[in-house]
């Protein structure tokens, strides 16, 4: 975990998902990034993340902007998985609450370096914990309830209703207004203790081998792969090419590896996009039709999810266009592929 904000990144792909939300709640996003001259753009070395100090002087504005008080509580309380991506959705396909804590840990550098979270276990009691890197006081307030309010909005929605039982800390002071501060019981319904050494959420050690609710293990192995697959890709892009693989395999998971959508990933246009490529001797579809084979073999080697389901999942929307692509890709069917030993 770096020790200073500007060590610290965050995904663009959160960030951008953040300003959709922000949008939808009457933030008047393009004005936004126009008045304070901010670009969405990717670190040099690091192209699927932005700065973390460009991260926390948007948040900053953007707070100010929409003017509600408990702007990071409410956005947490209704955080949608999108928004994490593979994270969230590694978490919600975990068969039980152990495994859903140790999966936000696991893909949590996904996200990027603003924050962490760990895992303390104690007699009777595991306590999750979130430590935020942000430095200014504003930023730290909003994004301590967005992010705690997430977690303990995805456990709510993962167990049976009336099974979790738990407790929040929260490290900043407790509004002024009495009002407000009922609001903080009424989203975590539980009692919120404020002023705290550390931001947690403590469980009862036996809700740990509670199921999940939307437990998929199959799905759960493959997302698992695919995680550990994109950090170590992050760890060693080297290429525009690469990087532009990156983009793909990340918006796949949204069902937006569109052209367009890559190039303003890379805050770049569409013909800049072809340009680059052309000069590294590929193409954007030629990475497509990559990244969609590797994962549809994936898909059909260690799950038994349908033909027509793969074929959405990597964005096809026939069976059929999907097995005449899938047999001129591998020479076979995906129903023969399937069928083989253990690749």
């Amino acid at each position: 975990m770096p020790d200073t904000l500007s060590a610290c990144k965050i995904s663009l792909d959160v960030m951008r998902q953040l300003l959709v939300i922000g949008s939808k709640q009457g933030l008047d996003v393009d004005a936004l990034l126009a008045n304070h001259q901010f670009r969405l753009e990717p670190m040099e070395n690091d192209p699927a993340y932005m700065a973390g100090e460009e991260f926390e002087r948007l948040m900053i504005a953007a707070i100010k902007a929409l003017a509600q008080p408990l702007t990071g509580l409410e956005l947490g309380s209704r955080a949608l998985a999108q928004v994490f991506g593979v994270t969230a959705y590694l978490a919600q396909t975990a068969s039980t609450v152990d495994s859903f804590l140790s999966a936000i840990i696991q893909a949590e550098p996904l996200l990027g370096t603003v924050g962490r979270s760990e895992l303390h276990r104690e007699p009777g009691e595991v306590h999750l914990i979130w430590h935020c890197q942000l430095v200014d006081p504003l930023a730290r307030w909003h994004a301590i309830d967005f992010i705690m309010a997430t977690l303990a909005s995805f456990l709510s929605a993962t167990v049976s209703p009336g099974t979790l039982d738990y407790e929040v800390q929260l490290g900043h002071p407790a509004p002024t207004d009495p009002v407000q501060t009922a609001r903080y019981k009424a989203v975590f319904c539980c009692e919120v203790l404020f002023d705290q050494p550390q931001n947690r959420i403590i469980l009862p050690a036996r809700l740990l081998d509670h199921p999940i609710n939307s437990a998929d293990p199959q799905l759960n192995a493959v997302l698992s792969r695919h995680a550990q697959t994109v950090m170590e890709e992050r760890k060693s892009v080297v290429s525009f090419k690469d990087t532009v693989t990156l983009q793909i395999k990340r918006l796949m998971l949204h069902g937006m590896a569109s052209r367009e959508n890559v190039a303003e990933s890379l805050s770049i246009t569409s013909r800049t996009l072809h340009r680059k490529l052309r000069e590294e001797s590929t193409s954007y579809r030629a990475l497509l039709d990559g990244v969609r084979q590797e994962k549809a073999c994936d898909l059909l080697t260690h799950t038994q999810r349908t033909v027509q389901s793969v074929a959405s999942e990597i964005g096809f929307d026939e069976a059929h266009s999907f097995t005449r692509w899938f047999r001129q890709r591998t020479g076979m069917a995906p129903s023969q592929y399937r069928e083989l030993p253990e690749k």
